[in-house]
């Protein structure tokens, strides 16, 4: 999310190219926004219409084998680390911006609704309102509007299951 388009995802969606990866990319100019979480990563490829299946093993199983940690994290089973994060789909009327200060309507988000970190139960943190003012009028200011390169479509970052706190299936 750290350098996430919605013009260059879009054109990559309408051409069915979809990540093998989505992570926050986390870190302190994004974490107010336009990254906010990894629920709020999803929900910006749901919103493009990647299938929610695809979404959720992009952003476990996948990304936990592409930093060679799928013997620990990204599922659930015997052995593995019980990260768990419950998710539901929730109606909302809000703008979501990317990193270049854009915005794009959106009606569905993924909320977490409980986490396990460890097996241990874990408090959520309240979702964030979007757009944050400062920050998209921040991007807005300072961004120049050019889609960049596919390669930036997602960041794959080796801690993208510390960062959020709430992801799903892949720790906190």
């Amino acid at each position: 999310a750290g350098a996430f388009s919605w013009t260059v995802a879009e054109v990559a969606a309408k051409n069915g190219f979809w990540p093998d990866v989505i992570s926050t990319d986390l870190h302190a100019a994004s974490i107010h926004g336009p990254a906010y979480d990894m629920p709020t990563c999803m929900t910006k490829f749901l919103m493009l219409g990647m299938p929610l299946v695809d979404v959720i093993q992009a952003s476990t199983e996948a990304a936990a084998a592409s930093v060679g940690w799928a013997d620990r994290v990204g599922t659930l089973g015997v052995g593995r680390v019980a990260d768990i994060a419950v998710m539901q789909l929730e109606p909302c009327d809000a703008q979501l911006e990317c990193s270049f200060g854009q915005l794009r309507h959106c009606t569905e988000r993924l909320v977490t609704t409980a986490v396990w970190r460890a097996g241990e139960a874990c408090p959520t943190t309240t979702e964030q309102v979007w757009p944050n003012p400062e920050s998209a009028a921040e991007k807005h200011a300072n961004v120049r509007h050019r889609p960049r390169p596919l390669r930036n479509l997602c960041v794959f970052t080796k801690g993208f299951w510390l960062h959020s706190g709430l992801t799903c299936g892949s720790g906190t």
